[in-house]
């Protein structure tokens, strides 16, 4: 069974410390990240100047990729529920000395994306929000026409027999993830709202990037 809002919030607290040493272990049975991340990021479509907002920020680890295409006049809000995961992002923007990336602390469901919001992206972290579709559908409503929400995650994967699944899952489980977890498909919502999805699949079918583009709104130039 998915955890709570306050057991995930309690075990990523505990996490916090060392997350980033914990997560590169997965590097050494073929899983790169770093590449899957680098990819979302240039689906966005970036431009020097834009903001963009990072749901599940973390321990800060997408900011330097995000700083490389909006620059200095550009804006990262990193959104995160866990105060010790973003005293860790904050330790990063200070020893970085960035001054374009704000952090807030809240339940991704509940936060207002700002009205000038020009990319969204979440990696690894969406589909433990129980309220994902909400987050989707609010992200959309805030972009424009044309811009884009990319979503790195997990899944369960079709292409392998049960047991593989099954082990797969236990190798994560300390990460809080759970069959019921693996089951949740936020691409489906995107497509309920936006004007195309493109998928891509990673690691044998148990990741994906999913880039949802917001189309024109109606009696709206999407020129102008």
């Amino acid at each position: 069974m998915a955890l709570s809002v306050d057991q995930f919030q309690a075990l990523y607290e505990r996490l916090s410390h060392g997350y980033d040493r914990k997560a590169r272990l997965f590097s050494m049975i073929g899983f790169d990240e770093v590449r899957q991340k680098r990819q979302a990021v240039a689906e966005l479509r970036l431009r020097p100047g834009d903001t963009v907002v990072d749901i599940g920020c973390g321990t800060g680890v997408n900011f330097e990729l995000l700083l490389e295409e909006v620059g200095e006049s550009g804006r990262i809000i990193g959104v995160d529920l866990t105060q010790g995961m973003l005293a860790q992002a904050g330790a990063r923007i200070r020893e970085n000395g960035w001054n374009n990336v704000e952090l807030v602390q809240s339940d991704a469901a509940e936060y207002a994306f700002p009205p000038d919001v020009d990319a969204v992206l979440s990696t690894y972290a969406l589909t433990f929000v129980p309220g994902f579709a909400s987050v989707i559908e609010s992200a959309l409503i805030a972009l424009g026409s044309g811009q884009r929400f990319a979503v790195l995650d997990m899944k369960k994967s079709q292409k392998w027999p049960g047991w593989v699944v099954n082990l797969m899952l236990k190798s994560v489980s300390g990460f809080g993830i759970t069959h019921d977890l693996s089951e949740r498909k936020p691409w489906e919502v995107m497509e309920k709202h936006a004007a195309s999805v493109t998928m891509t699949e990673y690691f044998g079918g148990f990741a994906y990037l999913a880039i949802a583009q917001k189309g024109a709104e109606k009696g709206r130039d999407p020129t102008m």
